[in-house]
């Protein structure tokens, strides 16, 4: 599916994602090696050593998550690289902020691709083809895949996926499976979406994310998007905290962009002009980076313990 979408001449893509992980075995490896292309491997994520490689192994196609993509375009402005060889950088497992996307499109203009997959989708469950709409690839997740049935739940718009290349359950979780893959055989991706008039599907937010706070319902994904639309933000992150009067609330940790000033007033009054009230982080932590994964996700697990701790409640308010 991603060869249609984003393949092209003399195909060779760097993979400097974990070998254990469906992102970096599946995803990046058997692309290349379907694609009859080269594969350049990198032990682990380092944005100076993969600009380097791009260079020197004049690397074709990039599948990364949107944080690695910033670093990658720091790096490459720090050492002056020129990555001409790149035909396809592509995105997945986040939703790329507007500014990145908006750098990207200057630099390499209809060669940016993204999708929405998961390990238990196996393939992607969304894409677009390369291009240079910024609309698009900021707003959405791409059109449904060719061959794959996907629908929003009537009730909870959680997007369901059918065909016959999901998994086939979780190994020895028989529970779990079935909680996954209904009974018609539709995988629960535990993500919640819409579909925009041009058949385009726009994610919300995810089910296990959710927390309440006053008794409503708040999505984090939709406060990140709001807050890395700000022109010095280069990533966002909300997670819930306790609080005694209202339940849970949400904190806000952000990643300047490099010479940017941000206070936490400052955003928090960014915020009110674009979010109902309710949805609005109780505090801003700006941070010269964020904890990532070894697959490039931010690690929300890392944050949501530094954000109950007595030490940060009232930093960044």
């Amino acid at each position: 599916m991603r060869l249609k979408a984003w393949g092209h001449d003399g195909y060779r893509i760097l993979m400097n994602l974990p070998i254990s992980h469906i992102g970096g075995a599946c995803d990046v490896t058997c692309t290349g090696l379907v694609a009859g292309g080269g594969i350049v491997f990198l032990e682990a994520f380092d944005a100076q050593e993969t600009v380097r490689l791009i260079d020197e192994r004049s690397v074709t196609a990039l599948y990364q998550v949107p944080t690695q993509l910033q670093m990658l375009l720091t790096a490459a402005d720090q050492m002056d690289a020129n990555l001409t060889s790149l035909q396809a950088i592509c995105w997945s497992g986040a939703r790329a902020p507007g500014p990145l996307v908006e750098s990207l499109a200057r630099r390499f203009p209809g060669k940016l691709g993204t999708d929405y997959s998961m390990t238990e989708s196996v393939a992607p469950i969304t894409l677009t083809p390369l291009m240079d709409d910024t609309e698009v690839l900021q707003r959405t997740a791409g059109w449904p895949a060719m061959g794959r049935e996907v629908r929003l739940d009537g009730q909870s718009s959680e997007v369901l996926v059918r065909d016959e290349n999901l998994m086939l359950g979780y190994w020895k979780r028989e529970e779990e499976t079935r909680a996954a893959i209904d009974q018609d055989g539709w995988l629960h991706t535990g993500d919640i979406g819409r579909f925009e008039d041009d058949g385009t599907l726009t994610l919300i937010g995810r089910t296990k994310e959710l927390f309440i706070s006053g008794g409503y319902n708040i999505y984090p994904a939709e406060i990140e998007s709001v807050l890395e639309e700000h022109d010095e933000v280069a990533v966002a992150a909300v997670v819930p905290r306790d609080d005694p009067l209202w339940g849970e609330v949400g904190c806000a940790f952000v990643a300047a962009l490099p010479g940017a000033n941000l206070t936490g007033q400052e955003l928090k009054t960014y915020c009110r002009s674009r979010l109902a009230n309710y949805k609005i982080p109780k505090q801003f932590i700006i941070e010269p980076e964020l904890p990532m994964l070894p697959v490039g996700k931010i690690d929300k697990a890392t944050l949501r313990a530094k954000a109950a701790s007595p030490a940060n409640t009232k930093i960044g308010n």
